[in-house]
């Protein structure tokens, strides 16, 4: 298996209704697709190149801290307001994927 990390932080957004956003930045462009499909609902590939992003609130927030959580993340800086009200604590994230040439193998 290969190991493919990214470097994440949220955004919070405090106007009317609280929200926030992620961005996962990967590497390329390539890595950040392969992983895509771990993440589930509300994550797509950014404009932004090598990245990853996510939006919402609530209930969803908390799913998306757990998901990370499952690869790597500490859950408790990911929506910290330790050293901002605009910003999470940066926080990193790694998955496991098959590596190409393996994949091509079977």
């Amino acid at each position: 298996m290969k190991k493919i990390a990214a470097k994440g932080q949220l955004r919070h957004y405090f106007h009317g209704s609280y929200a926030a956003a992620i961005a996962l930045v990967f590497e390329n462009d390539r890595d950040a697709a392969k992983c895509l499909s771990f993440l589930g609902d509300g994550w797509k590939l950014l404009k932004e190149p090598c990245a990853l992003g996510w939006y919402g609130a609530g209930d969803q927030l908390k799913v998306c801290e757990q998901t990370l959580g499952k690869f790597g993340a500490d859950i408790n800086k990911i929506a910290s307001l330790k050293h901002s009200i605009d910003f999470g604590e940066p926080f990193e994230v790694s998955f496991e994927v098959v590596p190409e040439e393996q994949g091509r193998l079977f």
